[in-house]
């Protein structure tokens, strides 16, 4: 039995990222997958049962991605609430256009219940790092929200709207500034 090694499933993961962002689902092989990342095809079979499996493993390693470097952006020191939600939208965001394909593969791969149980999770602990900085920002007095729970899901909902359904030749940074100019401003004219 082969023993496992987490850089090799790294490069796995790495190489399939890079395949699926270029072809779609069914074009890709796991023969290519072996050969991109230089193993024997049966080596893919020691990390993950299969394609689908690949694929939801390097969705779940992208959630993983963003939660940490979100978990970095609200610990800084001297950053308002407004701003730490500020970095941690555009850390979302251009650690999504690494995952472009994940609508696709989503869609393709489907939801078992343990991969369903693991997206949930993390999805579920995204939501509680940005609906911590709103109640850090109420306490301060900073941010006036009497559901911060709903506004992070609401936030991070629309984020992935955009990042999945982006509009037409709107930059991401864009899109970013416009999130925040509608959390800090609201919609409604101001007399």
């Amino acid at each position: 039995m082969q023993r496992i090694d987490e850089e090799k499933r790294k490069r796995i993961i790495a190489v399939a990222g890079k395949l699926f962002s270029e072809r779609p689902f069914h074009e890709v092989r796991l023969e290519d997958v072996a050969a991109e990342a230089h193993i024997g095809k049966g080596t893919i079979y020691v990390y993950f049962r299969s394609k689908a499996n690949l694929c939801q493993s390097l969705m779940l390693d992208g959630m993983g991605e963003a939660i940490a470097e979100a978990r970095k952006q609200v610990q800084m020191e001297g950053l308002t609430s407004l701003q730490k939600i500020d970095r941690v939208l555009r850390s979302l965001t251009s650690i999504a256009g690494r995952y472009v394909y994940a609508r696709s593969l989503e869609l393709e791969v489907g939801r078992t219940a343990e991969y369903a149980q693991s997206f949930n999770e993390k999805r579920l602990e995204m939501f509680g790092i940005v609906e911590g900085v709103l109640r850090e920002g109420i306490a301060s007095g900073e941010i006036d929200d009497p559901h911060p729970e709903i506004t992070a899901r609401c936030l991070l909902a629309s984020l992935r709207e955009f990042l999945f359904y982006p509009p037409v030749d709107v930059p991401a940074d864009v899109l970013t500034d416009h999130m925040m100019a509608v959390l800090r401003q609201g919609i409604l004219k101001h007399a």
